[in-house]
Order: C-alpha cells, then structure tokens, then sequence
C-alpha cells in the first residue's frame, strides 16, 4: 500500500518552461545540466512557452499554466523557474513573422519578462531566470 506521506517530501532544483518544440530539447537539456548546473526539474512544456503567460496568449492556458506552477511550488518547492523562448517558434508566427532576428529576439525577450511579471504576480518570492535558444544550422545556442 502506497501512501501520500507529506513528511517524505521531495524537492527539485528547478521548475523548467519551454515549447513543445522537439528541434531544442536536447539542447535545453544539456544547458540546464551543464552550464545552469541544474539536475533535477519539473518540466513543463506548451506552444510558445512564455506567450501563454503574456497577454498575447490564451487566458485560460494562462490560468492553467499558473495552476501547474502553483502545484510544482507546491509540492517540489522548486529553487527557481527557468523560462525559455525559441526563434523560429510556430506559436509566435515563426521566424517570418518579424523583419529580422533582432525584432524576433527582442519580441521574444519581452515576452519573457512579461511572463516573469506574471508568474511574479500569483507566486511571490520566486527566483526566476528567462532564456533565448537561437537556431541557427542545425546548432542551438542558449543565452
């Protein structure tokens, strides 16, 4: 018999935010481990990542993502959340959507923090970092 035992609980390092998109998984991985340090996460992953959490996106995936956060914070009391946005995301219009790479990056960037203010908002005192992957032949750089 298994029991929800509240005094053997389990903690992770961070709550993880990105697309769906399978082009940067990989990659996401292997940056959250090796340059971010991070070894355990909850993962959640939808279209657009951050733009679900700005005005731009659906309000009833804005409620439910904050309700899948709030259940992270709840019980794995996560240390951070990582927010990461992609170019060429197919949530946002892909990359032809802007006039360049710069506007792509920019408009991105500001959906991150837009996203933070959001989560800030509902889930105070949460140390939150936001992250931009850049596809560019077939290699992914994160910053």
């Amino acid at each position: 018999m298994t029991a929800n035992n509240q005094n053997n609980a389990h903690h992770c390092d961070a709550l993880v935010i990105h697309c769906i998109d399978f082009r940067f998984h990989e990659a996401i991985k292997n940056f959250l481990q090796n340059e971010l340090g991070i070894k355990s996460y909850d993962l959640l992953t939808i279209p657009g990542a951050a733009k679900h959490l700005t005005a731009a996106g659906s309000a009833a995936r804005r409620d439910g993502l904050l309700e899948d956060i709030g259940i992270s914070i709840r019980l794995h009391e996560p240390k951070e959340i990582i927010l990461i946005n992609h170019s060429d995301c197919g949530a946002y219009g892909g990359r032809t959507a802007f006039s360049d790479t710069t506007a792509e990056e920019a408009a991105h960037r500001a959906a991150l923090e837009e996203a933070k203010s959001v989560i800030g908002g509902k889930h105070q005192g949460v140390r939150m970092r936001s992250y931009y992957a850049r596809l560019l032949d077939q290699t992914v750089t994160i910053s």
